[in-house]
């Protein structure tokens, strides 16, 4: 466990954030005791505006109510939020 949070340190301190994490990326040697990480994405830290930060926060709403109801109104919403 040690491994897996000291990667995540090491991608947060060069300004990235981890995603995409899952069981899949771990590869153990049971033989050697070794944790091995593969496969990992990252993408920067957030560099948009906050409005642009509330257009894809409602477009990814957990909730399909939630979201935008047509896709001309992300996209007009995006273009305004820019």
């Amino acid at each position: 466990m040690a491994a897996v949070l000291d990667a995540h340190l090491a991608v947060e301190a060069a300004g990235f954030v981890a995603s995409d994490f899952y069981d899949g990326a771990i590869l153990y040697d049971f033989a050697g005791g070794r944790l091995r990480l593969c496969g990992l994405d990252e993408g920067r830290a957030w560099r948009g505006t906050a409005a642009q930060l509330a257009v894809l926060t409602r477009a990814t709403a957990a909730a399909p109510e939630e979201r935008w109801p047509t896709v001309r109104e992300f996209v007009t919403a995006w273009q305004r939020a820019g």
